[in-house]
């Protein structure tokens, strides 16, 4: 299921995806367990609630393209929904650059069909994503849709939805009461958390705010070619969108979450 170590593909991916699965397994233990974070911030039970929520989410996956996602929750012409211009600027970004990159790893139709490891990978994605019908076939326009929103999901989705520091300053999470005025501040109230929910948020913060290398960064050197000409375009693309974003931003709140230079390069960093 896995490629090659030397694939060009596995090469020019694996920054994404590098130590995904350590981290997620440190996140099982910290933030899922049943003595972890979420469960003690969150008014949830543990086998019926917070683990039943995990369960129904990943029991009812299937693969969907974010373009989609957008349009059936109607807010692709939302003016306050982030995503729907700088998040689809971004996934338009990452498409291309997986098509260019699989146009320039393949010379052909046939070197592509003869590449049994790519094909193991991809039957391994179908299944395991419920890829649906109309991406299964092995090919390589299907191929190339499904790796941009990998990539996509991976780095700048992630960004977005990953915003655990804004998570954990939740009244459920922090676990907060409100004090006397004569206790606390002269508008009347105080916001007092618990020392565990003042301990969890420091914790959640603490992580979040350590520097990782982001897709504003160069990273051609793990490339099989550094020379490629789908790593100099989506260089010169990121490049634009952090420009587009820095003046979508002189007439909005101020909003990061897709900005090449914030967004992570994997869900590990």
């Amino acid at each position: 299921m896995f490629l090659p170590p030397d694939h060009p593909i596995r090469r020019a991916f694996t920054v994404h995806f590098y130590k995904t699965h350590h981290t997620c397994v440190r996140a099982q233990n910290s933030l899922f367990d049943e003595a972890g974070l979420l469960f003690r911030g969150l008014a949830l039970t543990y086998e019926g609630g917070l683990k039943q929520v995990f369960i129904d989410y990943i029991g009812d996956f299937e693969f969907t393209c974010y373009p989609d996602d957008i349009k059936h929750q109607g807010v692709e012409n939302c003016p306050f929904h982030v995503g729907a211009f700088d998040g689809i600027d971004l996934h338009t970004i990452f498409c291309k650059y997986a098509s260019d990159l699989f146009d320039e790893t393949y010379d052909n139709a046939r070197v592509f069909e003869q590449d049994k490891d790519m094909k193991l990978m991809h039957e391994y994605l179908v299944k395991t994503l419920k890829i649906p019908s109309e991406l299964r076939p092995y090919t390589q326009d299907n191929i190339k849709k499904i790796w941009g929103e990998i990539l996509f999901r991976v780095t700048g989705f992630h960004n977005a939805v990953g915003a655990v520091t804004a998570f954990a300053l939740d009244p459920a999470m922090t676990n907060i009461r409100q004090q006397e005025k004569e206790i606390g501040k002269e508008n009347g109230t105080n916001l007092v958390a618990s020392e565990e929910g003042a301990s969890g948020v420091a914790f959640i913060s603490a992580i979040t705010q350590l520097p990782c290398p982001t897709i504003g960064q160069c990273w051609k050197q793990v490339l099989a070619n550094p020379d490629a000409k789908s790593y100099a375009n989506l260089r010169k693309a990121l490049d634009k969108l952090e420009e587009t974003i820095e003046i979508r931003n002189q007439e909005r709140f101020r909003n990061v979450d897709y900005s090449p230079k914030h967004c992570a390069i994997s869900i590990s960093s």
